[in-house]
């Protein structure tokens, strides 16, 4: 999770490395919602938000209720100029989990980024793209 959102261009592909082995080898964890959530993340600070919002989407098939993965797709929907699907994301993080605000989750998103707000940036940004934060 910290290289998916705080660690450095390297960190970030190491990242990636670890989420793709733990996928494959063990696609019927009860983590892989989690694992999927993370490579949304790290999608995203990658610029690449199809792939952020599949991650999304595909966490979301298993767990419906994870709030932080509503929340990663509602960012990768903004930054895909998908306004109308990224407001509902949010209402259904926010459904899921009342405390999940866009504001509550760029200050845990910053915080885990070790405070680098351009690291950070890339969590929320679709967020503020599509007028929620």
């Amino acid at each position: 999770r910290t290289l998916a959102y705080g660690g450095d261009a390297d960190q970030l592909s190491e990242g990636h490395a670890i989420l793709d082995r733990i996928l494959a080898a063990a696609p019927n964890h009860p983590m892989v919602p989690y694992w999927l959530y993370f490579k949304a993340n790290a999608c995203a600070r990658e610029d690449r938000y199809e792939d952020a919002a599949r991650f999304a989407r595909k966490s979301l098939d298993i767990q419906p209720g994870y709030a932080g993965a509503w929340v990663a797709l509602a960012n990768a929907l903004g930054q895909l100029d998908k306004t109308d699907e990224a407001k509902e994301a949010m209402d259904r993080a926010l459904r899921a989990n009342p405390a999940m605000t866009p504001e509550h989750v760029a200050e845990q998103i910053k915080l885990t980024a070790g405070g680098d707000i351009e690291r950070a940036e890339k969590s929320v940004a679709g967020l503020k793209a599509a007028g929620l934060l």
